[in-house]
């Protein structure tokens, strides 16, 4: 894959890294495409798509219990325990400029 093809990727997904942090990113995102590659030959043929990496159906399904809400705190006991806020709002550091 060439550096124009990764700079393409990288335009269309709205990714701006440049320098050093252009080179260490690009050789990851070959590694990711190369594994994906592999991944694509693999013989799949007769096997079940699955929505998750467990199967939970039948007796599984049937023994789990409902979900029920439950109130623990209102605002004003969690605003409590808060160092730092404003009327029912947190505030918190600005941590991305």
């Amino acid at each position: 894959m060439k550096d124009s093809d990764i700079q393409k990727l990288f335009k269309i997904t709205h990714i701006e890294l440049h320098g050093d942090s252009l080179s260490k990113i690009s050789s990851s995102v070959v590694d990711i495409i190369r594994w994906g590659e592999i991944l694509n030959k693999a013989n799949v043929e007769g096997v079940e798509p699955m929505f998750a990496l467990s199967d939970i159906t039948g007796a599984y399904l049937q023994n789990m219990r409902e979900d029920e809400v439950i109130i623990n705190n209102t605002v004003n006991e969690v605003l409590l325990n808060v160092p730092d806020k404003d009327d029912v709002f947190i505030c918190v550091p600005k941590v991305i400029e």
